[in-house]
């Protein structure tokens, strides 16, 4: 799902804060292959999809932009909304 070809049904998580590996966790991840371990080997590095447009999709989140600390001030545009499909209001 994070290389071509960019269907739009994946669903993206976007975490409202970091999580933290240690270097140990980082390097186990990097070993990781995305093939059979009989084929030769093809790491999971640089696996990312370009940036597609939004398409009328929604961005949830669970971010609470009305908090702000001095490492994160609250000074981007904001648009909140709610949307349902209509069969869900029958």
């Amino acid at each position: 799902m994070t290389i071509p070809p960019c269907y739009e049904t994946a669903s993206w998580i976007i975490m409202n804060k970091p999580v933290y590996i240690t270097r140990m966790q980082m390097h186990s991840l990097r070993l990781l292959s995305q093939n059979q371990p009989s084929q030769i080997f093809l790491s999971m590095s640089d696996n990312f999809r370009p940036v597609q447009p939004l398409n009328n999709r929604c961005i949830r989140t669970n971010i609470n932009f009305s908090l702000q600390g001095k490492d994160c001030p609250n000074n981007r545009a904001q648009k909140l909304q709610y949307r349902v499909n209509e069969w869900l209001l029958k």
